[in-house]
């Protein structure tokens, strides 16, 4: 028995599901005489009878009740096995667990993943805010799928594959009510404003922090504020001069009611980059997200 191909057990299993052979072959898609000789071979294989017949089929004889048994357990795992890699194919089922503790990362993941909602709503999506740090030391070790962050010197490990977008512009930014009652022509003038900053170790605190004690620039900060959508509403309310990513301010930037500040030298220009496992088979519905983001991040 140890040759038996999994075909002729299949075809077994699904005449004796079904209990009829004309049924059962409609059901294979395959001629009701193939499934007759198939049946014979099985039991010139096994040298016993598995199918008495009956006036509307056939029934299972004794030896063929426990080759059912015996097989029936391992069918249906492989049928099921099958169901769901067809549906994990077809974006039907899955999850996707992506890492991302940046704002403008999070920006372009609500972007991507609103599109990729509506086209696949059935895949579940589980975002974790760690430290970059973090979410890379568990990406390397299978517990994230991906992870977005901003590009700066990591240390990453060898079986990380990283992924570069396009640049985007830090600048210092504050409502036109608050710039016509400060004249802000360099940075020595922001020592007269009320300075809206983010925190010294967020990952824009230190570009930003580091671009200042490099060109001597002595700010201090009255506030400090790590969340980018906190810093833009205190500089719409008139409160005072803030930093974030261009991208994150376009729109009040067309409308008028924020402007951003021209200083020299300018601020550091970022990239965002998404780290992924290197020479790993990623689920299909995490590869179709990442086809998303590439979308939004790259030139």
């Amino acid at each position: 028995m140890d040759n038996i191909s999994f075909d002729l057990y299949k075809l077994f299993y699904t005449v004796a599901s079904i209990g009829n052979i004309s049924k059962a072959a409609e059901s294979l898609y395959i001629s009701q005489p193939a499934v007759t000789q198939g049946i014979h071979k099985l039991e010139e294989q096994i040298s016993g009878t598995l199918f008495y017949r009956v006036p509307k089929g056939v029934i299972l004889t004794e030896e063929g009740k426990k080759l059912y048994e015996y097989i029936k357990e391992s069918i249906e795992t492989m049928e099921n096995a099958k169901r769901k890699f067809s549906q994990y194919i077809n974006l039907e089922e899955g999850t996707i667990r992506i890492g991302c503790g940046n704002t403008l990362g999070m920006s372009i993941l609500y972007k991507t993943i609103l599109e990729f909602s509506k086209m696949f709503p059935k895949i579940n999506i589980e975002i974790s805010s760690d430290l970059t740090s973090e979410s890379i030391d568990y990406l390397s070790k299978g517990k994230l799928d991906m992870v977005i962050f901003k590009m700066t010197d990591y240390d990453f490990p060898s079986n990380i594959e990283i992924i570069e977008g396009k640049e985007d512009e830090l600048c210092l930014f504050a409502s036109k009510k608050y710039l016509k009652e400060h004249n802000i022509k360099k940075y020595e003038d922001l020592k007269n404003c009320t300075m809206i900053l983010t925190t010294k170790d967020s990952n824009t605190g230190k570009t930003v922090y580091q671009f200042f004690k490099e060109n001597n620039i002595d700010l201090s900060a009255n506030y400090i504020i790590s969340t980018s959508d906190a810093r833009k509403y205190f500089a719409l309310n008139d409160m005072g001069v803030t930093i974030g990513h261009k991208s994150l301010i376009e729109k009040e930037l067309e409308d008028g009611s924020l402007v951003k500040l021209n200083l020299k030298p300018s601020l550091p220009r970022v990239k965002i980059g998404v780290a992924i496992l290197k020479d790993n088979i990623s689920s299909f519905a995490t590869l179709k997200l990442l086809d998303f983001i590439k979308d939004e991040i790259e030139e």
